[in-house]
C-alpha cells in the first residue's frame, strides 16, 4: 500500500479488525492505526465467537481480512452483515476471482479492498460507505468490476449469464457427475464437456471443481 495521508479527520471512526492469522492481524492494525482518524479498539479472532464480540464492542466499521481460500470467512462476514446491518463491514480480500467478489457483494458487504488498495484508498472507502453506497476498490481486476456492475443492475449473480449448456453442465458438476457421465447424459463427447467446463470456470473466475460446487449451491442451482 502506498503512501500515507498526512491531515486527521475530526470525528474519530471505531474499528473492530478480524483477522485469523496473527502475523497479518499485526500488520493490518499498524497500518489502521497509523491512519487518521481512525482508532482500532480491538483485534478478535475471526471464527465462530467473531459475531458476539462484534455485537458488545459495537465499533463503526468491522474491518476483515479475507484470505486467498477464504471462503469460510466469507460465511462469517456474511452472517455478521445479515446480523448488523447497520455496521459497515469492510473486507481486504486477496481472493479477487469474479465468483468471489460477487458472492462478498451478495453477502452484504458495504466495501471490499483489494491488496493493491492504497493508503487513501480506505478513506475513500468509508466515505463511500457512510454516504450509503458499496464501495468497490478500482484496483479489482476488469472483468471483476464490469461483472459487479451487471450484478448491480439487476441483484442476480451471474449464473442467468450462463449458457443452457453451461448451465446444465454446472448442475450436474454440483450434483456430483464426472466429465463421462455428464458427457454421456447429454450424448456429446468428453471433450466437449472439458471445453464448456474450462469455459464455465474462465467466465466465473472459478479455479477448480470445488469452487463450482460452491457457486452452485450458492445461487440456487442445486439444492443440498
Amino acid at each position: 500500500m502506498s503512501t500515507k495521508p498526512s491531515q486527521r479527520t475530526e470525528k474519530t471512526i471505531r474499528f473492530v479488525l478480524a483477522n485469523h492469522e496473527t502475523l497479518v492481524a499485526a500488520g493490518l492494525s499498524s497500518f489502521l492505526q497509523d491512519l487518521p482518524g481512525i482508532q482500532v479498539i480491538r483485534e478478535i479472532p475471526l471464527g465462530a465467537k467473531t459475531l458476539s464480540m462484534v455485537s458488545k464492542l459495537r465499533p463503526d466499521v468491522l474491518f476483515i481480512y479475507l484470505s486467498m481460500a477464504g471462503y469460510e470467512e466469507m460465511e462469517i462476514a456474511a452472517r455478521i452483515a445479515k446480523k448488523m446491518p447497520e455496521l459497515a463491514v469492510i473486507v481486504l480480500s486477496i481472493n479477487t476471482s469474479v465468483e468471489y467478489i460477487l458472492q462478498t457483494l451478495h453477502a452484504g458487504i458495504k466495501g471490499i479492498l483489494s491488496q493493491r488498495s492504497s493508503y487513501d484508498e480506505l478513506q475513500t472507502a468509508l466515505k463511500s460507505i457512510f454516504q450509503g453506497q458499496v464501495y468497490l476498490s478500482p484496483a479489482l481486476p476488469k472483468p471483476v468490476l464490469e461483472s459487479c456492475r451487471n450484478y448491480f443492475a439487476d441483484r442476480k449473480l451471474p449464473v442467468v449469464q450462463l449458457t443452457f449448456r453451461q448451465k446444465t453442465i454446472l448442475h450436474d458438476i454440483a450434483e456430483g457427475k464426472n466429465t463421462k457421465e455428464i458427457a454421456e447424459r447429454l450424448k456429446v463427447s468428453s471433450k466437449t464437456v472439458e471445453f464448456h467446463r474450462a469455459r464455465l470456470m474462465d467466465r466465473l473466475g472459478i479455479r477448480d471443481i470445488a469452487g463450482l460446487v460452491r457457486y452452485a449451491l450458492r445461487t440456487g442451482l442445486v439444492q443440498l
